[in-house]
């Protein structure tokens, strides 16, 4: 039916989200484990890009924006289960790259955690890291140089 609900969607955007489509943003993890158990082990991410499929077009919003909608394609389980584990080992790719060099301590860094109101600001914590020339610490994470202080050099 044509026409708008008030200033947020059309009519038939209302009929589409009673439908079981919506926009990707909408989707959360607990639609596809209630859809279906065997999604748990999945990422959000994952099931977003894999499970969804586009379905129509709405428009929404008083500008008449055109939103994608999107509903719960056929999908086979062992299929996501084998594309899951190639991400996963693609992901931890530079992880294993980094466990796998010698990490050479260049020196000790400190980054202040600070609290307090916003008048009276007070240093509550501060959080350690060991650093190679790369300023990058044992796990493989960059740090941004101008965000810690150096603590002490290894000779």
């Amino acid at each position: 039916m044509a026409g708008y609900n008030g200033y947020s969607m059309s009519n038939n955007a209302v009929d589409a989200y009673d439908h079981g489509a919506q926009p990707m943003s909408k989707w959360r993890k607990s639609d596809f484990v209630e859809y279906d158990e065997a999604l748990k082990p999945f990422t959000l991410d994952f099931l977003r890009r894999h499970v969804l499929k586009y379905a129509e077009w709405h428009h929404t919003s008083s500008k008449y924006n055109r939103t994608d909608f999107y509903k719960i394609g056929e999908y086979d389980i062992n299929d996501l289960k084998a594309a899951f584990e190639t991400v996963k080992r693609m992901t931890h790719k530079v992880d294993k790259k980094a466990a796998n060099k010698p990490f050479k301590v260049y020196a000790t860094v400190a980054k202040a955690i600070w609290g307090g109101s916003s008048k009276h600001r007070k240093i509550i914590d501060h959080v350690v890291y060991q650093v190679n020339e790369d300023w990058r610490t044992k796990d493989g994470k960059k740090l941004r140089r101008s965000y810690y202080d150096v603590v002490d050099y290894e000779k």
